[in-house]
C-alpha cells in the first residue's frame, strides 16, 4: 500500500493538518536514525489533534550505514525491534514488532526495505504531541530506522472503546526457576467500558535465545492457551513456518530458517484472538496467558510480549468493501517475489460493513487505457478478506521498455457507504520479454534430496495457467538442458526447493551450488535465475516473436561468496554472460595482498580459495572482471 496511498491521497496543507475526507496527512517521528547503541531511541511527535481517521498506516524503511572506526561491531544480525506508543496519560503500547535482516550486502548496494503496518487500532491515542519509542535489542550497529504515519481521513470503520494493556512489554525467561515467565504472566484483571461490539486479544509474542538440546526458543514452538474469567478460550503455537518466502532475499545469514513467530528482515506480526463472546460491557474480566511446562536451567530462552486487550463499538457501515492490497503488478518492496508480472492482475478486497460482502464490482485498467469489469461473488463476514485474479491476457500490459506504468483499481458493491477505501494505485515494472519461439532452461541440481529424487524442481505455465513444461523428479547433481517451444504470450517460471535452502545457499556448502538459467535455442544467456531463493522463485516472462528490434537482455550476471562467514575455505560462484578474465586479490582489513590468482575463461564456474594459514579476522575478495572491480567481504571465523 505504501506508495500506493500517496497517489491517492497527496494533499497535505503547509503547516496544517486540515484535510478533506480521503485525503493524507503525513507525520515523521524518525528520519533515516542511524542505530548506534542497543536499546530505546525515544522522541516527540506532534500527531493530528482531534483527527478523524479512516485508517492509520505506519511506515517502517530500514536501511544500513558503514559504520566508522572497527567493522565488528557494524554486523547486520537478526535482531529485535519494537515500536512503542507513549500516550499521555495511559499505559505504554506497543504497536509493531520487526526483526532486522541479515543484510551485510546492503551497504555497497544501499539497499533498504520498507515495510507498512495497520496501526488503525491506536487512531484514538494518536491525537496531540505524544511520545514514541522504538527498541533495538542488538549487540552491533550498521542499521538506519524511518518511522513514518499516514493518518487517512474519513469516517472510522468502527470505533476503537479502549486499549487495556495486559502485559507490558518484556522479555520473559521461559523454564528458568524461579524467574520463568508462568510467575510473571497471571490472572490480570482488567475493566471495560460502554457499548462495547467487539473484543479482541492482541499478542505481540516471539521467542528468543536456545538451549542445548532442542533449541528453545528460537527454534521449537511452544502453545500458549488464552483463559479469559479462568475459563479457556483458544490455544495458538508460537511458531512461523514461511521464512523461506521471505520477501527480504538473499539474505546473508541463516534466513531461511522458521522461527518462532518471526523471520530476519520481516514483520512479526501479533497473534489476534476475537474474544467478543466473553467480554461484556461495564464490567471487569480476569485475562491470563497460560505457557507449557518447561526445564532450561541455563535461562537463556525467553519470550519477548506484549499483550493487549482491545474493544470495539459496533461497525459504523453495514455495506463497505474496500481494495486492501495488490499482488501484482506492483513495484513495491512487499510484493517482490509476485512481480513483475504480465498478466492477471491479483488484488485483496476486504469486507468493512457488518452485512456480509456478497458481490463486488472490480474495475481495473494499466495507464489509463482499456479499463476492464469483473464482478466478484462470494460470502464474506465483516473484516474478512479474499484474494482474486482478474482477468487480463498479456495484450493489456506494457513492454518493457515503458517507465511509470501505474494499475488502478477500484471495488464497490451494492450501497457502498464508504468510497474512501474503494481504490488503490500502484506503480509497476514491466516483466521481461524474450523474442525465442525456443527456449532452453537449463538446471543444474545440487545434492539435496527429498526421497529418491533432487529437492528442486520447476514448472512451467502460460497465461490460462496451462502446465507447458516441467522438470520434475530429477537426479540430483545433474545437469538438466529442457527446450521448450513457447507462443507468444505470457508465462509464469515456478522453481520449487522442497528443503527451502534454494539451489544454492552458503549454510548448506555441502549441498553443493545449483542454478536455473534461461537460454535461447543457440545457447545465449537469457536470464540468469538468483539460487538463493528460500522456498520459491517464480519468473513472469512474455514472448513476443514478432519483435524487430535489437535484441538486448538484461543477464543479472552474478558473483556471489560463499560460506560466509567460513573456516578455512570459501567458494566464489561465477554467474556471467560470456566467458571472460578474472583477477581475484585477497586483502586483509588494511590493504595487504594476501592472495593472487587469475581465471583465463569464467562464465559459469565455481573456484575454491584456501586460506587455512590466516588468523581469524575480515577479507575482502577484490575481483576484476575484464577489468570492472568489485569487492567481496568475506569473515574468517573458526
Amino acid at each position: 500500500m505504501k506508495k500506493v496511498i500517496i497517489l491517492l491521497f497527496a494533499i497535505l496543507l503547509s503547516n496544517s493538518f486540515y484535510s478533506n475526507p480521503g485525503d493524507t496527512t503525513w507525520v515523521t517521528a524518525f528520519n533515516l536514525r542511524k542505530l548506534t547503541y542497543t536499546g530505546a531511541y525515544d522522541t516527540t511527535v506532534a500527531f493530528p489533534t482531534n483527527f478523524s481517521s479512516n485508517k492509520v498506516l505506519m511506515y517502517l524503511t530500514i536501511g544500513r550505514y558503514t559504520c566508522p572506526g572497527n567493522p565488528q561491531y557494524c554486523g547486520s544480525w537478526d535482531y529485535t525491534f519494537d515500536m512503542i506508543l507513549k500516550p499521555q496519560g495511559n499505559d505504554t503500547v506497543q504497536i509493531g514488532k520487526y526483526i532486522t535482516p541479515y543484510a551485510t550486502n546492503w551497504v555497497p548496494n544501499v539497499n533498504k526495505h520498507e515495510y507498512v503496518l495497520d496501526v488503525t487500532d491506536y487512531a484514538k491515542l494518536m491525537n496531540g504531541t505524544n511520545g514514541l519509542q522504538f527498541i533495538f535489542d542488538g549487540y552491533s550497529y550498521g542499521f538506519t530506522a524511518t518511522i513514518k504515519f499516514a493518518f487517512i481521513e474519513g469516517t472510522p470503520y468502527q470505533n476503537v472503546v479502549d486499549i487495556k494493556r495486559i502485559y507490558k512489554r518484556n522479555y520473559y525467561y521461559f523454564g528458568n526457576t524461579p524467574n520463568q515467565i508462568e510467575n510473571q504472566l497471571t490472572n490480570n484483571a482488567v475493566s471495560t467500558g460502554s457499548n462495547i461490539s467487539r473484543s479482541i486479544i492482541k499478542n505481540f509474542i516471539s521467542g528468543h535465545g536456545s538451549d542445548n538440546n532442542t533449541y528453545c526458543l528460537e527454534f521449537c514452538a511452544m502453545t500458549y492457551s488464552l483463559l479469559i474469567d479462568n475459563t479457556f478460550n483458544t490455544s495458538k503455537s508460537v511458531w512461523r513456518n514461511t521464512c523461506g518466502f521471505n520477501q527480504v532475499y538473499p539474505q546473508t545469514g541463516t534466513w531461511v530458517y522458521d522461527r518462532a513467530n518471526w523471520c530476519p528482515g520481516d514483520v512479526s506480526y501479533p497473534y489476534i484472538h476475537d474474544v467478543s463472546s466473553m467480554i461484556t460491557s461495564n464490567a471487569t474480566h480476569s485475562v491470563n496467558i497460560d505457557m507449557p511446562n518447561y526445564a532450561n536451567a541455563s535461562g537463556q530462552a525467553c519470550y519477548c510480549l506484549e499483550t493487549q486487550l482491545i474493544t470495539y463499538s459496533a461497525p459504523t457501515f453495514s455495506n463497505d468493501v474496500g481494495v486492501e492490497w495488490v499482488y501484482g503488478p506492483n513495484s513495491d518492496d512487499d510484493a517482490i517475489r509476485d512481480n513483475p508480472t504480465c498478466s492477471s492482475p491479483r488484488i485483496l478486497i476486504k469486507n468493512y460493513g457488518s452485512n456480509n460482502l456478497t458481490n463486488a464490482i472490480i474495475t481495473y485498467s494499466i495507464n489509463n487505457v482499456a479499463a476492464q469489469s469483473f464482478t466478484w461473488t462470494g460470502n464474506l463476514n465483516y473484516l474478512d478478506t479474499v484474494s482474486m485474479w482478474l482477468p487480463g491476457s498479456s495484450t493489456i500490459f506494457p513492454t518493457p521498455s515503458s517507465t511509470n506504468n501505474i494499475f488502478a483499481v477500484n471495488a464497490t458493491t451494492n450501497g457502498d457507504q464508504n468510497i474512501y477505501n474503494n481504490k488503490m494505485f500502484t506503480y509497476f515494472e514491466a516483466s521481461a520479454q524474450y523474442h525465442t519461439q525456443r527456449m532452453v532452461i537449463n538446471m543444474l541440481t545440487n545434492a539435496s534430496m527429498n526421497g529418491p529424487y533432487s529437492e528442486s524442481r520447476w514448472f512451467l505455465y502460460d497465461e490460462s495457467n496451462n502446465l507447458v513444461a516441467s522438470r520434475n523428479n530429477a537426479n540430483i547433481n545433474t545437469n538438466y538442458n529442457d527446450t521448450v517451444n513457447l507462443n507468444d504470450g505470457c508465462y509464469k517460471l515456478i522453481i520449487n526447493d522442497d528443503g527451502c535452502d534454494g539451489l544454492s545457499w552458503w549454510a548448506n556448502s555441502a549441498a553443493g551450488t545449483g542454478y536455473v538459467r534461461l537460454k535461447d535455442a543457440n545457447g545465449n544467456a537469457l536470464k540468469y535465475l538468483n539460487a538463493d531463493i528460500g522456498c520459491q522463485l517464480i519468473e513472469r516472462f512474455s514472448i513476443n516473436t514478432n519483435f524487430t528490434g535489437l535484441h538486448t537482455y538484461n543477464i543479472n550476471e552474478r558473483i556471489d561468496v560463499y560460506p560466509n562467514p567460513f573456516n578455512s575455505t570459501f567458494n566464489i560462484q561465477f554467474s556471467l554472460a560470456t566467458s571472460k578474465q578474472v583477477k581475484m586479490r585477497l586483502l586483509s582489513i588494511d590493504g595487504k595482498v594476501l592472495k593472487e590468482e587469475t581465471y583465463a575463461k569464467v562464465m559459469e564456474n565455481t573456484v575454491k580459495i584456501d586460506v587455512k594459514e590466516l588468523p581469524n579476522g575480515i577479507y575482502f575478495a577484490e575481483l576484476n572482471v575484464d577489468g570492472v572491480k568489485s569487492i567481496k567481504k568475506v569473515v574468517k571465523q573458526e
